[in-house]
């Protein structure tokens, strides 16, 4: 099982930086079923059928504080991975988790990107693969201040 883990980290990992991109160029998204042109890799909705699959990932006593608020865009530096995030919560705190993965129209690869993503999944830590994932990311920033900016009208 833990080889077979491997094996997809490694296959995974050797695609993403295979397509690695500094493009700012025009890029295809897909938005609630409906693809879409952007230039400037907008923080998008995710579709309600991907919140729910990716609710069944949340460890036990986390959930999503609000399935409609769940982001995702497409990272700068990499041009296969998508930055994906919401707010999640446990008893009465509330967390902004951030994930990476390869595909935001199903369950694929996903690795956490932020120590609250880890905690509230428990998904591989991308931060610390071979190539990591990190916050200096274009995406990143962008899903986390959407996520800052969530979180001051559910704290106000």
């Amino acid at each position: 099982m833990n080889q077979l883990l491997l094996i997809g980290i490694v296959i995974f990992f050797s695609l993403l930086f295979s397509g690695c991109t500094n493009s700012n160029e025009t890029t295809t998204v897909t938005d609630k079923n409906k693809v879409i042109a952007v230039s400037n890799n907008p923080v998008l909705e995710a579709s309600e059928n991907y919140v729910n699959l990716f609710s069944s990932i949340m460890n036990s006593g986390y959930t999503i504080v609000d399935k409609k608020k769940f982001y995702y865009t497409q990272s700068k530096d990499f041009a296969k991975v998508y930055f994906v995030g919401t707010l999640v919560k446990k008893n009465d705190q509330i967390y902004n988790a951030i994930w990476a993965t390869n595909d935001i129209n199903s369950i694929g690869m996903i690795f956490s990107i932020n120590d609250y993503a880890f905690q509230s999944s428990g998904m591989s830590d991308g931060r610390t693969n071979r190539e990591p994932i990190t916050n200096h990311d274009d995406g990143y920033s962008r899903i986390n201040q959407k996520l800052l900016d969530d979180m001051m009208e559910v704290v106000y």
